[in-house]
């Protein structure tokens, strides 16, 4: 669920979050608001407080407001595709062989491969590279 939400598989939700990335905390607290508690966030905080930096106090804000399972007005049902087949092997097709995958599904109406290209990048899906191949 969270991976669908945040583009990002769990575990290296929280590795990032533990090692100082921001916009990780801010989504893990968006997500369970007693997260701004933990030493990491509290952490970034400080930084944050020292450096007078209000943009981010403004962002933990909008998280602590934001409710993580909304529907938004992009595909829930595209996303949860992309997320979970994507390690099931989507990332080692075309984008036009997952184009013809989502559709035939009935969860894309799109009919622009470049479109959907840039709906994996918004999510952070990245292709694995084969070095087997020159």
């Amino acid at each position: 669920m969270i991976a669908s939400l945040f583009g990002k598989n769990p575990f290296v939700l929280f590795e990032e979050a533990k090692n100082g990335n921001r916009d990780s905390i801010l989504n893990l607290i968006q997500l369970d608001k007693s997260f701004i508690e933990a030493e990491w966030s509290m952490r970034e905080i400080k930084k944050a407080q020292l450096a007078g930096d209000q943009k981010y106090f403004e962002k933990i804000s909008k998280a602590f407001k934001t409710d993580p399972f909304k529907p938004k007005k992009r595909n829930l049902k595209l996303t949860f595709v992309l997320v979970f087949g994507w390690e099931m092997g989507l990332d080692k097709l075309s984008n036009d062989e997952i184009l013809d995958f989502v559709k035939d599904l009935g969860v894309y109406g799109g009919d622009d491969s470049d479109s959907l290209y840039k709906e994996i990048q918004r999510l952070g899906l990245r292709k694995r590279i084969n070095k087997n191949k020159r």
